[in-house]
C-alpha cells in the first residue's frame, strides 16, 4: 500500500509511583517507548513481567553494586536527615569521576554531564534493587532510604551477636550477601567489569526474580531463565526469536506470546500513526515529507507481508482477546478505556486484513481522537502549534522490543563477569 506525498526532583511517593515517572522521563529518550497513541502501559507491564527490575536508560550490570555501596558509604558517615541527599548526590559524581577514564561509550551514567547530571543512578536502578532482592524492602523510596538511613541505629536495625548472627530486630536493608566494594570505593581503577563473587552473586539474584502473582517458589520470571545461559541470547534480536523459548516455564511462554503478538500487530498502528502527521504536516505546513513517506511504505509493506504470512497465527490468538487483556491485568497494566477500545478496534480489523485495516477510515479516526485524549493541546494531527513543533522524524515507529536491548547489555555483563571466574578457575 503506497501513501500519497502532498506538496525534576524526585517526590516522597511510593515506588511503584516513582517507577511510572522515571518511565516516563525515560520515554523522552528512547525511540521505542515514545508513545502517541498509548500502548506504553502495556508495553511497560509485559516488560517488567519479563524483565522485573530493568529500566531503558540502565546501561550496565555493575551498577546494581556501585548503588548499594554508594548509599552505604553515606549512611556509615551519619549525616543528617537534610544533607543525606546532598551527600548521596557528592558521592554519585565521585562515581561518575572514577568510572570516566575508561572512556566514552560505554555506560557511564553522567560521563558527559558530571555535575550537570539530572538523573543519578541512584534513581536510575533503585526500583530494580527492590525488585531483585538487593534491597530487602522494596516498597521503601528513595527518599523514604534517607530518612531510615539518618535515624539513630541507621536503616540496618538488626540486633546481632559478638559472633554477627542475627539475634532479633527488623532485617537489614541491604542483603546480607552483598558483596564487599572494592577498596577506597570509589577510587581510581574502577572498571564495568564484575568480579567473580560479583557476578555469582548477582546471578544468583536474577534468578529469584518471579512472574506476577507468582508466589516465592513460583514460576521465574524470564530474566531469571537467561540468567541461567546468559550468553545463549546475546544474539537475538528480540526476546522471542531465539529458539530456547520453547523451554520457557508456561507462564512465562503466555506472557511472551501475548507481547509478541501485541508488538507485531501493533507497529501497523504506530505506522498509520506516522503516516497521518506525515499528510498533516504536507497539508497544513507545506512541508516536504516525501523522505519520511518512502521509508514509511518500505515498512508498511513489510508489515503488510509479515501480518498476512501469519494469519493462522495471529487469527488464534485473538480469537480469545479476553485472555489477552486478563494477562494485561495480571502483569499490573492499568489501560484507559479508550485505549483499550482502540487497541480492540485496531487489533481485530488488522488480524482480519491487514491493508483493510490500514485504509479503514474508522481507524485513522480513531488514531486522532486517541492522541488528542492523550495529549490535549499537544496533539499533533489535531492542533497546528504542536504540528510545529515537530522535527520531522517518525515518531513510536519501531516494533516494541520490551527493553530487549538493555536486557541483552545486562546479560552480556552477567557472561563477562562469570567467563572470567571460570577462566581464573581453570587449569594452566
Amino acid at each position: 500500500m503506497t501513501v500519497g506525498v502532498s506538496t525534576i526532583s524526585w517526590l516522597d511517593i511510593d515506588d511503584d509511583q516513582t517507577r511510572r515517572i522515571q518511565a516516563a522521563i525515560a520515554a523522552l529518550d528512547d525511540r521505542e517507548t515514545l508513545d502517541p497513541i498509548g500502548t506504553g502501559t502495556i508495553r511497560d507491564a509485559f516488560s517488567e513481567a519479563l524483565f522485573p527490575g530493568t529500566s531503558t536508560i540502565q546501561t550496565r550490570l555493575r551498577y546494581f553494586l556501585f548503588v548499594p555501596w554508594t548509599c552505604q558509604a553515606v549512611a556509615a558517615r551519619r549525616p543528617g536527615r537534610t544533607t543525606f541527599q546532598d551527600r548521596l548526590r557528592e558521592q554519585e559524581l565521585r562515581l561518575i569521576e572514577a568510572l570516566r577514564p575508561i572512556g566514552p561509550n560505554q555506560g557511564v551514567i553522567g560521563y558527559r554531564a558530571r555535575r550537570n547530571l539530572a538523573r543519578m543512578p541512584s534513581s536510575v536502578y533503585w526500583h530494580g534493587l527492590g525488585a531483585w532482592g538487593v534491597r530487602t524492602r522494596p516498597e521503601v523510596t528513595l527518599a523514604q532510604y534517607a530518612n531510615l538511613a539518618t535515624r539513630p541505629g541507621g536503616a540496618d536495625r538488626t540486633i546481632r551477636d559478638d559472633g554477627g548472627d542475627v539475634l532479633g530486630g527488623s532485617p537489614p536493608f541491604w542483603d546480607p550477601g552483598l558483596p564487599e566494594p572494592p577498596a577506597e570505593f570509589p577510587g581510581t581503577g574502577l572498571t564495568m567489569g564484575l568480579t567473580e563473587p560479583e557476578a555469582h552473586y548477582l546471578r544468583d539474584r536474577l534468578r529469584s526474580t518471579r512472574m506476577p502473582g507468582a508466589h516465592p517458589a513460583g514460576d521465574p520470571s524470564m530474566l531469571a531463565c537467561l540468567a541461567e545461559g546468559a550468553a545463549s541470547w546475546q544474539d537475538s534480536e528480540d526476546p522471542w526469536s531465539d529458539e530456547r523459548t520453547d523451554s520457557l516455564p508456561e507462564a512465562v511462554a503466555r506472557v511472551l506470546t501475548h507481547a509478541r503478538h501485541f508488538s507485531e500487530i501493533v507497529f501497523g498502528a504506530q505506522l498509520l500513526y506516522n503516516v497521518l502527521l506525515a499528510e498533516r504536516a504536507a497539508k497544513v505546513l507545506h512541508v516536504d515529507t516525501t523522505k519520511l513517506v518512502n521509508v514509511l511504505n518500505g515498512q508498511l509493506d513489510h508489515w503488510f507481508e509479515r501480518v498476512t504470512k501469519h494469519t493462522d497465527a495471529f487469527t488464534d490468538w485473538w480469537a480469545r482477546p479476553e485472555e489477552f487483556w486478563a494477562t494485561v491485568s495480571e502483569c499490573g497494566g492499568r489501560v484507559r478505556p479508550g485505549t483499550r477500545d482502540l487497541l480492540q478496534h485496531w487489533i481485530g480489523a488488522a488480524v482480519l486484513d491487514p491493508r483493510a485495516a490500514f485504509d479503514d477510515a474508522s481507524s485513522r479516526s480513531r488514531i486522532r481522537e486517541q492522541e488528542l485524549a492523550l495529549k490535549g493541546r499537544y496533539a499533533r494531527l489535531t492542533h497546528q502549534t504542536a504540528l510545529q513543533s515537530w522535527d520531522g522524524g517518525s515518531i513510536g515507529a519501531a516494533p516494541l522490543r520490551y527493553r530487549w536491548q538493555t536486557v541483552r547489555n545486562l546479560m552480556s555483563d552477567l557472561h563477562l563477569g562469570l567467563v572470567g571466574a571460570e577462566a581464573a578457575d581453570a587449569p594452566a
